[in-house]
């Protein structure tokens, strides 16, 4: 065989033993022999409802002025320049002296901003040389890093419960009158919005005093009430979280009457992204999606048998190797052979 053919048969075996030990995790021989391979909960805080598979790869840079230069990218970034809070390092530029730009981390110090799919950024010194096309790509926790193969995927989203606010009384803690509700007593719930308030923000205990009353307390134990100071005024969003495991959207699902809620999310991946949804395209105003945890494989799970350095033990035990190697040989007979009863010798180390 070709070195292409026996690549395309490990790499099979691979990701079908990992599937199979990933179903039966709870088993520690399970864990033992993909704990190195795999990530799991990972999370990744969506931008434009999606987070990225793949690394941005560099198309082109391009000086617009002075130390001004505006980055092309292969696709729409995940950047949410907005924020305020984002940093991204480039990796494997190359041409010039554009090669100072790996390793470098640009953020709002630098005049980082979004310009349309292309990022500006205003370097130290002026560049000089040719940049070459087509080379680097940015690296950092933008995308599910070193993304291999997708197992699993959760989705944590808040919605808004939508209750009326009737009044807000401060003394001795914090008491909300409510409008109808389903507030449940000990709930944690996500407090915001409400006029006049100091204190009054973030994620609070709630103790029902009755069907329209809550009081908010810090701990869990409802024995140390929120302190607030102020005078209500108006407004006050209260929002509960749920998270799920997401179920995949099938093709079919999208043009029948089912659709994703809160409680039963779905998601798709597709052009080197993953998508979460929490209801009909997230178009639920009420409905924010905050978090995605991925469970996957990683590119450290890839076999390359040209590769004659690296040692695969250090990466998958003695177990797992047997496993591996029979698995790809169960997969060449079924492609190569007419007959059902295969039966495979004892691998040897």
């Amino acid at each position: 065989m070709s070195a292409a053919r026996k690549n395309y048969f490990l790499r099979m075996s691979v990701v079908k033993n990992l599937e199979q030990n990933y179903a039966s995790i709870s088993r520690q021989k399970s864990v033992d022999e993909i704990s190195p391979l795999i990530k799991t909960y990972t999370p990744f805080a969506p931008y434009n409802e999606q987070v990225l598979l793949k690394p941005l790869h560099i198309s082109n840079i391009v000086n617009t002025t002075g130390n001004t230069y505006q980055v092309f990218f292969d696709r729409p970034h995940n950047f949410n320049f907005g924020l305020g809070n984002v940093d991204i390092t480039f990796s494997g530029v190359l041409g010039g002296t554009y090669t100072t730009l790996n390793n470098q981390v640009f953020g709002a110090s630098d005049a980082l901003t979004s310009v349309d799919t292309s990022v500006l950024i205003t370097t130290a010194a002026p560049l000089s040389g040719t940049y070459t096309a087509n080379s680097g790509q940015v690296v950092g926790d933008y995308w599910v890093s070193n993304y291999y193969h997708l197992l699993a995927v959760s989705l944590e989203c808040l919605r808004n419960i939508n209750a009326t606010i009737v009044k807000v009384n401060i003394a001795g803690g914090c008491l909300i009158t409510l409008g109808t509700n389903n507030i449940r007593n000990g709930e944690y719930l996500k407090f915001s919005g409400f006029g006049g308030l100091t204190g009054l923000s973030g994620y609070k205990y709630v103790k029902k005093v009755g069907e329209r009353q809550i009081r908010l307390y810090n701990d869990v134990g409802l024995t140390t009430p929120v302190t607030v100071t102020g005078t209500y005024t108006s407004g006050g969003i209260i929002e509960r979280t749920h998270n799920e495991y997401c179920e995949p959207l099938l093709s079919d699902q999208k043009i029948s009457a089912y659709q994703a809620t809160e409680n039963f999310p779905l998601y798709e991946s597709n052009e080197n992204r993953l998508a979460c949804y929490s209801s009909d395209v997230n178009t639920n105003p009420y409905i924010t999606n905050t978090n995605y945890f991925v469970d996957y494989i990683t590119v450290q799970a890839e076999i390359d048998i040209t590769n004659d350095t690296t040692d695969l033990l250090q990466f998958y035990n003695q177990e797992m190797c047997r496993m591996i190697i029979e698995q790809a040989a169960l997969l060449f007979f079924a492609t190569n052979t007419s007959g059902e009863d295969v039966q495979l010798t004892e691998v040897i180390k």
